[in-house]
């Protein structure tokens, strides 16, 4: 969570546009439930979540960050945190909602956990349950950040799209495949009724060289991308 760790780098500057621009685009400033997915792995989709989710807390309002990346779950490995309960822990009914939510982080905001990898995951995000879930998060936080599966490998992230207010699509610099990725906003441009709900995010910008723009600093520098999702030419 470099934002909350250095929150006047330039880095934690450009977050702000984006969270700016993205109330541009929904036409309110809360009650947002927003969807972060990619290509593929390593495009940096959970770095964002996790610095996203950490410039919302900053606010002073209730935050929830919750991995639905169920086939691959690393948000609490990342911030360092234990294994345990999870969300599809919750959708298959062995807890109630209230066990999966980790309130006592020293990141500023709230954690789900994605939970045991189950043997079906496309159902269970696609679940009746899944959506009630949701829609009840909404009366209690004023912020959701839903960290997806890569939409270019698996379709899990559509319906949370679907839910969701606005959804970024990141793209790292010289590492997202540039023929896959095409193909996936092409795909995402014949099931996603809005198109303008999805947001491209270029991150890891070099800082440095021949392929360098701007100084945004530490080795991340996030632009703001077109409301279109037209393939990349």
């Amino acid at each position: 969570t470099l934002v909350r760790a250095r929150p006047k780098s330039s880095y934690s500057v450009m977050l702000r546009s984006i969270r700016t621009r993205m109330e541009f685009v929904v036409k309110r400033k809360e009650n947002l439930l927003i969807a972060i997915t990619s290509t593929e792995s390593g495009d940096g989709k959970t770095f964002l979540c996790s610095n996203m989710a950490a410039l919302y807390s900053m606010t002073g309002k209730q935050t929830l960050l919750i991995d639905c990346d169920i086939r691959k779950p690393n948000i609490h490995t990342k911030l360092g945190l234990e294994e345990g309960l999870g969300l599809t822990n919750y959708l298959i009914g062995d807890c109630e909602l209230d066990d999966i939510i980790i309130s006592d982080t020293p990141f500023g905001f709230d954690l789900m956990r994605a939970g045991t990898v189950p043997p079906n995951p496309g159902e269970l995000i696609h679940s009746d349950k899944m959506r009630e879930m949701l829609e009840t998060l909404r009366e209690r936080y004023p912020y959701i950040i839903v960290d997806t599966s890569p939409i270019g490998l698996v379709p899990d992230a559509y319906p949370l799209i679907e839910q969701s207010d606005i959804c970024l699509f990141v793209i790292r610099c010289m590492q997202t495949d540039k023929g896959l990725c095409r193909l996936t906003l092409e795909q995402m441009a014949e099931v996603v009724e809005n198109q303008d709900k999805i947001q491209i995010v270029l991150s890891d910008i070099p800082t440095e060289g021949r392929f360098a723009y701007g100084g945004y600093g530490y080795g991340y520098g996030y632009g703001y991308g077109v409301s279109s999702i037209s393939p990349m030419k």
